[in-house]
């Protein structure tokens, strides 16, 4: 079944952990959506689409499967100063997934452009896209 192949989702200790990390090395507040998702699974990586999860340092036990983890991936992005307002949740093959903290919007970004695709009122809607692109 396909669901026994997801990780599980993160434990309250790891989220709590977890978000102090993000505001102390990003100088950044979750959304509490991505929260919400973090809970139900934490991280996916499936045909050329990846949601990052915790990173490692985070965890208690080892996940089913890799984890991309979130503030690595952050940290990497923001040393472009023209994504330091984004947190970075997600990519497919030509799109990243973000959050943008200056609007509270969630957009969908071309990778080889960097313009805005489309924005998204909540991160249920742009993670509806995302797994359009699995399919």
């Amino acid at each position: 079944m396909f669901f026994t192949k997801l990780n599980k989702g993160a434990k309250e200790n790891e989220i709590m952990s977890f978000q102090r990390a993000v505001k102390e090395k990003l100088n950044k507040e979750l959304p509490e959506q991505y929260l919400d998702i973090l809970k139900i699974i934490n991280g996916l990586n499936l045909k050329g689409v990846t949601v990052y999860g915790i990173d490692s340092d985070f965890l208690e036990n080892k996940p089913k499967h890799k984890i991309n983890g979130f503030i690595g991936i952050n940290k990497i992005q923001h040393e472009n100063p023209n994504f330091k307002n984004y947190l970075f949740l997600g990519n497919s093959n030509i799109s990243w997934y973000v959050y943008d903290s200056d609007s509270s919007k969630y957009i969908e970004i071309n990778k080889p452009s960097c313009e805005i695709i489309n924005s998204y009122d909540n991160i249920y809607d742009m993670f509806d896209k995302l797994i359009e692109d699995i399919a």
